[in-house]
């Protein structure tokens, strides 16, 4: 059987009209007419965002095309019920059934836990819970203490700054020898940065009722040119001692280092009043002045040379009529001296 533009409800015999559902739940109503092709009665099922039905072919010489519908949700409340004038003949593949843990291997003390998915999200405080497969005998599970995490997190922190450190020196680099100097050799507002990051990276914070307060006391420390490095020893034995209080110096309502750090950086780039802004905004203006000290200075450079050129020109011309001067007077001489011989 094609599926596409195949044979008609009434060839197949499941004319009718069908509803889903019983007293208190859902009912949806698809009514499938005799000119609807299998895949017709699947697009009208679909619709309904009730269940999800495909066409399946099963192999077979004749007929071989079924219709498996499955409920858009999970567990025993995704149950199923199709009601019909017609015996539509299908079986179930999967009970709609919840997923069910007991907790507890004691039979007094344990409790029975069920989800409409194979995911426990409260069962246990912090803890996740996807079940596999199924069984009868008991499973054991340990928990521990993730500190590879706050490990990643520290140390992608410090290749950060060690990355603006590299630039930092990059462009306010000084050769003495070729006496050449970084782009930004000098400037204000990045000796500010440096010096506000490296305070807040050594300074103690004010995070109350916590033995932690300051970064080097977590193992993050200076090296010798001024980039981070971490001391796992240290960071280790805060991690076995004390671990919220790792928590509580970053996360502080108002005092943590992570709200002081958004602050001091905010205070840096915000778009409108930040210092990276109003350096920009100065080098701007900066450079529209040159510019229009550049524009004014070429006008008068340009009025200068036409009157040189004006100046120039006059000197060319009075030369030329104190030669033609010079020329004349040297004939009236030449003319004396011949007249008085002939005499």
């Amino acid at each position: 059987e094609e599926v596409s533009g195949g044979k008609v409800a009434a060839y197949l015999g499941i004319k009718g009209s069908g509803a889903t559902g019983v007293d208190s739940r859902q009912i949806t109503v698809v009514t499938i007419e005799a000119t609807d092709t299998l895949k017709g009665i699947a697009d009208k099922l679909n619709a309904t965002g009730v269940a999800s039905a495909t066409i399946i072919d099963d192999g077979t010489a004749f007929n071989s095309a079924r219709l498996s519908i499955t409920s858009s949700r999970s567990g025993a409340a995704g149950e199923l019920i199709l009601e019909s004038s017609f015996n539509f003949g299908f079986a179930t593949s999967v009970d709609a059934e919840d997923a069910l843990i007991r907790i507890g291997s004691n039979p007094q003390t344990s409790f029975l836990l069920t989800s409409s998915t194979n995911s426990f999200d409260d069962a246990i405080t912090g803890l996740e819970i996807d079940l596999l497969s199924t069984g009868s005998s008991p499973s054991t599970i340990n928990v521990s203490r993730d500190t590879a995490g706050i490990k990643t997190t520290l140390n992608t922190f410090i290749s950060a700054y060690n990355s603006f450190v590299d630039a930092k020196d990059s462009l306010t680099s000084y050769n003495s020898d070729t006496n050449e100097r970084g782009i930004l050799n000098g400037n204000g507002v990045v000796l500010t940065t440096v010096s506000r990051l490296e305070g807040l990276l050594t300074k103690k914070l004010s995070v109350s009722n916590n033995s932690i307060k300051s970064m080097s006391e977590l193992g993050v420390q200076f090296s010798e040119n001024g980039k981070l490095k971490l001391n796992e020893n240290i960071l280790n034995q805060v991690l076995l001692d004390d671990p919220t209080a790792i928590t509580e110096f970053f996360q502080q309502e108002n005092t943590g280092f992570a709200v002081v750090m958004d602050e001091v950086i905010t205070a840096m780039t915000d778009p409108f009043t930040g210092s990276f802004k109003a350096q920009i905004d100065s080098l701007q203006a900066s450079a529209l002045s040159l510019n229009s000290r550049v524009e004014e200075l070429n006008g008068i450079l340009e009025d200068r040379r036409d009157r040189l050129i004006q100046q120039f020109t006059l000197q060319e011309t009075i030369v030329n009529q104190l030669n033609s001067q010079q020329t004349a007077l040297d004939s009236l001489q030449l003319f004396s001296l011949n007249s008085s011989k002939k005499k």
